[in-house]
């Protein structure tokens, strides 16, 4: 059975660190 609850809960987490990943200080404003 498909969990969307969990599944939005990853996507939540992975886009969170992503951005924490990518906004160095050099990407900071890179958007």
């Amino acid at each position: 059975m498909f969990n969307v609850k969990a599944w939005k809960r990853m996507r939540k987490e992975r886009k969170k660190y992503y951005f924490l990943k990518y906004s160095e200080p050099g990407q900071a404003h890179a958007s």
